[in-house]
Parts: structure tokens; sequence; C-alpha cells
């Protein structure tokens, strides 16, 4: 399709509540995303629930390359034009990494498109800064080290694949472009303009994005939770199957979905994201302090969360609730 004299390429799979799926800016590449097993496994999964698609962004991947103009607001106007060309009025957004700030761009700009936002490793931190510095002195030996911190200790064959989409994703000037833009926002400014609902994924031990980076950025958020994930890499959530439940759960809203989950969604339908995720906790057999050190929330919260739970579950105690769980698909 094109967007302002670009041609922009994207996919289209599954049936359901659109959703929009963008990738880091540097790891666009439909046909080398496709061929990475994690990052399939992540859109056919989603796919079973949303009509998902994914684009390549203006300078990027299958899309056209021969572009000088690298925005935020730009790259969220392309999102909006892919829209537009599909019949899609609004949208579900799923991001990974740097790709949230188009994400903000266009809730900020255009609220109505935009109606629940899910961000996985988003923010950013010293090590994020000096991998780019990296990237001005050699950009292929950035891509290596980053795609390392990506994948996670021991995963090298996702580590390698990640190496090879970014390095044929985005020239190394484009990419450069695209850095400047970043730089030159106002992201504490932008993020607090996003009016929508926000689920933040991250693993408890990034080294790339630490969990400490989601956690300021859902202060500034207006209505924003973070989702502690056990990992040490930034697509820690994408191995996490509780976690992408509970991200499909947030991002469908009150729309149905398929199998199993149909009946796990309607019956827990009056439960909060955060009244979800005490519950899975709880039967787990977690005591509230557990609970408490997990969410990074205080023990009278996780109360103030139990109470809601058995009043909306109809449930007396802890294993009740739990019952509850595992009979709606929640555990």
């Amino acid at each position: 399709m094109l967007s302002g004299g670009v041609t922009l390429a994207y996919r289209e799979m599954g049936d359901g509540p659109p959703l929009v799926l963008l990738f880091p800016y540097h790891v666009n590449h439909l046909e080398l995303t496709w061929a990475t097993p994690l990052h399939r496994e992540a859109i056919v999964r989603l796919a079973e629930s949303f009509r998902v698609v994914n684009v390549d962004l203006r300078g990027t991947g299958l899309s056209d390359r021969n572009v000088d103009d690298i925005s935020l607001e730009v790259l969220a106007e392309d999102v909006g034009a892919l829209m537009d060309h599909l019949g899609v009025a609004s949208a579900a957004i799923c991001t990974m990494g740097n790709a949230a700030l188009i994400a903000f761009r266009l809730a900020a700009a255009r609220t109505e498109r935009v109606t629940r936002l899910a961000l996985i490793a988003a923010g950013s931190s010293l090590v994020d800064g000096r991998l780019f510095e990296l990237h001005e002195l050699n950009p292929e030996l950035h891509f290596e080290a980053r795609a390392s911190l990506v994948a996670g200790l021991g995963d090298s064959l996702t580590a390698a694949a990640l190496a090879s989409t970014m390095k044929n994703a985005v020239s190394a000037e484009t990419f450069s472009r695209f850095l400047e833009a970043v730089k030159s926002t106002d992201v504490a400014a932008l993020a607090a303009q996003v009016p929508v609902p926000v689920l933040l994924l991250n693993a408890t031990n990034d080294r790339l994005i630490p969990i400490a980076s989601a956690h300021r950025l859902a202060h500034i958020l207006p209505d924003a939770t973070v989702l502690p994930v056990d990992g040490d890499s930034a697509i820690a959530p994408w191995r996490d199957p509780a976690a992408v439940n509970t991200m499909i759960e947030f991002l469908g809203g009150s729309a149905q979905t398929t199998g199993t989950r149909r009946r796990g969604v309607a019956a827990a339908a009056d439960l909060t994201t955060r009244e979800i995720q005490v519950l899975r906790l709880i039967a787990q057999g977690r005591t509230n302090k557990q609970i408490a050190d997990q969410l990074y929330i205080s023990p009278n919260t996780v109360s103030h969360h139990l109470r809601g739970i058995f009043g909306k579950t109809a449930s007396h105690n802890r294993s009740e609730a739990a019952s509850f769980a595992h009979r709606n698909g929640l555990a």
C-alpha cells in the first residue's frame, strides 16, 4: 500500500478484533521475522484471538527503503494510513522496544484510533543508550550485541536470527535518522498524553531494559500497569504462556476470544488486569507477601485486590478463589 507516496509492506493473519503489531524499528522485516521461530510463534498465538496486522515501517524491511522523512509523527501517520487502507477504525496495539514511541504518538494525536496498548520491554537504560552510541561506530557489532541481550543467556539460535534480521531490516544511515528522531523526543511529555489503558510487560532480570525502566514509564502514563515476567531478556514475555494470556485478555478488553479462553474471559469479565494477576498467584499458593514482592505492590494493596476477587468470584476464601481460577482457565 502507499502512505504519502511511500510503499509499505504488511501482513494480515487471523480473525477477530484488529491488533496492530509493531516490532522495534530495527527489527522490521516481514520475511525474516517470520523465519525467527519465537516471533513466528508469537504472531500465530496472537492470531488465534485477533486480526493481527504487522507492517514494515517506511525505510525498513520490504517497505520503501528510499525515504528521507523519518520521524515519530510520520511513522505514526503511516500506521494510521494502513488502518484506513484496511478499513480499521480503531485497534489495540502491541509493541516491542522503541516501537512504543510510535504507538504513543498515534494514541496522543488520534485517541479514537487506539483502544489499548501492550508494551514489551519498553523504556530506556544506560546499557541501551551505550549500544545506540556503538551503532555510530560499528552498526554490525551493535546489532550482534543487542541481539544477544534481547535473546537472553543460552539462546544462541534466537540471537543469531535476531542479529540477521537487524542487519537486513534497515540501513545504518536510516536507523541513525530514526535514532535522531527518538533523541529529539521528550518521551515523558509524550507518554503523559497517552489516554488509553497500557500494560507493560518486562522481564524481572532484563539486562537491557530493567524492569525499573518500565515502572518509571508506568508512573508517567495516565493509566498503566506493569506485569513482571520471570526471565533475563527482553523477549522473555513471549516465552511465558501466562504472560501472553494476560496480554491477550488485556488487549481484547470486552471482546470475546476463541476456545477455552472464551469461557475464562467471559466468567472473569469483571476482574481487572491486576486482580487476574493476583488471582493467578493465589492459585499458585503464593502468600500475600510473596504476591506483593512479585508484583511490586504493598501487602495492603494485595489485601484490597483479594477483597475484590472474593466479591467478583463469589468466593469465601483463597481455596475457593483458586478453584475459580482453575475452572476458568486463569491458573
